[in-house]
């Protein structure tokens, strides 16, 4: 998918290639701690060995052929229509340039063609993550659920949750 803005942006689905510019990425965000980008990689080892069998959708996006940003969502278990998008991540050099913004449109745009209806996605209550959760505000998420020292003592889960304009 080409992108409409200045930028020249590509969004496509996650190759084996891409593997090492991704935890590259994961890494250099200082939002993830180490445990993260190692169950990241998990995810990302299941999705290349089986697919979308894995329950998992990873798509890249490049800014001028580099690896620029990366997103992985699935159909939440055991329910009828509802996903979670549990990683969308963007280089920190290109960062506030609408690449983010752009994925995550994507994305949604993804989810809904999958007759989902709402989206979840779970986030920090660490200062590292107040960039993360305003941009999720921005794009329409409704700040559903908190649940206090979820991930370590101090660090809340925060639940956002999007629904599907039109019924389906």
């Amino acid at each position: 998918m080409k992108s409409k803005n200045r930028l020249l942006t590509e969004i496509r689905k996650m190759k084996a290639a891409d593997k090492s510019a991704v935890i590259r990425l994961l890494k250099n965000t200082p939002e993830f701690l180490p445990r993260e980008v190692d169950l990241a990689e998990e995810v990302i080892d299941d999705y290349l060995s089986c697919s979308e069998k894995s329950g998992y959708f990873i798509w890249v996006i490049e800014l001028n052929g580099d690896l620029a940003g990366y997103s992985v969502y699935g159909r939440a278990p055991i329910t009828d229509d509802a996903w979670e998008i549990y990683w969308l991540a963007v280089d920190c050099s290109v960062q506030g340039r609408g690449i983010g913004q752009e994925l995550l449109e994507f994305t949604e745009q993804q989810i809904w063609r999958s007759d989902g209806a709402i989206i979840v996605v779970e986030t920090s209550s660490r200062a590292e993550y107040d960039r993360t959760n305003r941009f999720y505000a921005k794009a329409g998420y409704t700040a559903c659920g908190r649940i206090k020292d979820f991930y370590m003592f101090g660090d809340d889960r925060i639940t956002y949750q999007k629904r599907r304009n039109t019924p389906k």
